[in-house]
């Protein structure tokens, strides 16, 4: 799991008691089954953040911004996700300018023989100039008993 991940779901935890939580909104429809999940509460945060990244050329960017982050609470668990709204930053090397957007989900699910926490993560790194778009998806399945498994792609793209 990478650092940011890391820290932006600590941030999380530790903004759940800051912040203020919202009523129920009603059942939700499970992504696991076809039961309905009663919405305990959903805990909306703002945090600003700063994300180091290595753009296609090999030039490292550091992008700055805000990343919204989203706990729901139902009946049935608790869900996490960051959504990092268009962090913006510029290539000091080359001056080319830069935004990121991305999504990190993160539940805990039954996978294979057991729960898991499940993270999924996809971001894309947006050149303002001729260099390419990176794109990123990762996934991270870490079973309450034993080795995590981690997939992903990265690839650029004009």
């Amino acid at each position: 799991m990478s650092p940011r991940i890391i820290l932006l779901v600590a941030a999380a935890g530790v903004l759940t008691a800051c912040e203020r939580s919202v009523e129920p909104t009603g059942p939700v429809r499970s992504a696991q089954s076809a039961s309905f999940d009663q919405v305990i509460s959903n805990t909306n945060s703002r945090v600003d953040v700063t994300d180091v990244v290595t753009a296609c050329n090999g030039d490292v960017v550091t992008l700055t911004g805000t990343a919204h982050i989203r706990i729901t609470q139902t009946n049935s668990g608790t869900s996490f996700q960051i959504n990092l709204a268009d962090l913006r930053g510029v290539d000091l090397t080359s001056g080319v300018r830069y935004h990121e957007n991305g999504i990190i989900d993160q539940a805990l699910e039954f996978v294979g023989s057991g729960p898991a926490f499940v993270t999924t993560s996809d971001t894309e790194l947006i050149s303002e100039g001729s260099t390419d778009n990176l794109l990123v998806r990762l996934t991270v399945v870490a079973p309450l008993i034993g080795p995590p498994t981690v997939t992903g792609t990265a690839k650029c793209e004009g």
